[in-house]
């Protein structure tokens, strides 16, 4: 969906989709998203809840509560805001000015470039590579850690902690 779409009701509209789905423009009255292929969602759009079997993205603003994907999330570019991010597959920031309150995630972690931050706990089962100038809160992995920047964070890792640039 794109352009300029208000989902009128009493209730904010449930939309579940059999193959992929892509939102951007201007689109309102949504509370919950699912798809059994690939989620993209761009510009200011705001949704309560996205569930995905493969891969969801979230960009240029977006605001999305709850992210729920089989594989991997991808945030990046804009100032999207997620409270909470649950995958079975790699979480991904690149770039922009992204906040996530909460990541629990069985994948590696990958923050570079921009302004993209966990203001709250970060879990993984895998590897985390934080390598941007804002810190982290608290960052929990089964993994490795890289952590860049000159500022603390509470780390803990069954794998090897590295920071510091």
């Amino acid at each position: 969906m794109q352009g300029g779409i208000n989902i009128q009701g009493d209730n904010n509209a449930n939309f579940m989709v059999d193959g992929n789905a892509t939102l951007s423009g201007s689109v309102t009255g949504l509370n919950q998203l699912c798809a059994t292929g690939d989620v993209s969602i761009q510009s200011g759009i705001t949704v309560n809840y996205v569930c995905s079997n493969k891969s969801v993205t979230i960009s240029q603003g977006a605001t999305v509560d709850r992210i729920v994907a089989i594989g991997q999330v991808n945030l990046s570019s804009g100032n999207a805001k997620v409270e909470t991010v649950l995958s079975n597959g790699k979480v991904v920031f690149s770039g922009g000015g992204t906040k996530v309150t909460n990541v629990n995630t069985k994948g590696d972690v990958s923050i570079s470039g921009g302004a993209g931050q966990v203001t709250g706990t970060l879990n993984t089962e895998g590897n985390v590579t934080w390598d941007n100038t804002f810190a982290a809160n608290v960052i929990n992995a089964n993994g490795n850690v890289t952590y860049r920047p000159n500022s603390s964070a509470t780390i803990r890792s069954l794998g090897h902690i590295v920071t510091g640039k």
